[in-house]
This record gives C-alpha cells, structure tokens and sequence, in this order.
C-alpha cells in the first residue's frame, strides 16, 4: 500500500508529498528554481523510500539546460525534461536498489553509477520514467581521468 500524505509547511510554504519536500528535493541544482518534475519519479522514490525504509537523498532531478551542461549530462537527458532523479538511498548499495527498481512498472530506465570519483563516496542510482531504448538497466562508471565507462 502507497503511504501518501500531503502537509505543507507554513515557513516556506513548500509541499510534502510522502517523504518529499517539494519543490527543494527534486528542482535544479543551480539555483534558479527549475521544478518540472513527473509524478512517476516521484512515485518510484516513495515506492523506494518505503521498501527499504530508510532516508532517500535526491542527488538530482530536474536540471535546467545550463546546469544539464555543466554537471556533464547528455544534451537530451532524461533530467531535463523531468523525466528522472538520481538518488541515494541510505544505507542501502546502489545495487539493491536497482534490483528493487526494476519491479516498479513506472521505471523504465534504471543506471547503476558505481562509487568513486564525481560518483561520490556512494554511487547513486538513476531512475528514469521515459521507455527511451532497448536498455533497462545499466551500470556506468568512471575512470580515474572522470571519463565514462559504460559496464554491462
């Protein structure tokens, strides 16, 4: 069963949608205030915030097209057109949460990027709700020059 519960804080007038605080959580890292984000990226987090139980942390979801360029990510990138989130779920490998993943009917394209470099310590996940290709799940990592290496 879906918890869902919507509060809205009376300081920043911002909305809680289950465990997410919108518009902060999931608008472009640069600061310019871009929200644009699909309800089925929402959906996946809470689905996988509930499974695990356990904080998730959006390291990315929407991205405005100068941002997009500067954080390195794909001219049409699923982020730009609020299409994704990258996230982190505490104390949980990245693994595991693309293995969960892969049974919500919403995600489409799930990326596995491993820990190190401008990965983080951690690694994260990306989830993207967009069916865009043949791929549903895939590993990308990073050499030590920051170069991509796509695995599996």
């Amino acid at each position: 069963m879906l918890n869902i519960r919507l509060r809205k804080c009376a300081e920043t007038h911002h909305v809680f949608l289950g465990n997410f605080e919108f518009p902060r959580e999931f608008e472009c890292g640069c600061g310019c205030g871009m929200c644009d984000i699909d309800l089925e990226v929402w959906l996946c987090c809470q689905l996988i915030r509930q499974r695990f139980n356990t904080p998730v942390i959006i390291r990315s979801g929407c991205r405005c097209e100068s941002h997009n360029r500067d954080v390195g990510g794909a001219e049409d990138s699923d982020h730009r057109f609020g299409w994704a989130a990258d996230l982190v779920v505490t104390g949980v490998p990245s693994p595991k949460v693309a293995e969960f993943a892969q049974m919500l009917p919403d995600a489409k394209r799930i990326g596995v990027y491993e820990p190190g470099g401008r990965n983080g310590r951690e690694g994260f996940v990306h989830i993207g709700v967009r069916d865009r290709g043949p791929n549903k799940w895939k590993r990308w990592r990073y050499d030590s020059q920051q170069r991509p290496v796509h695995a599996r």
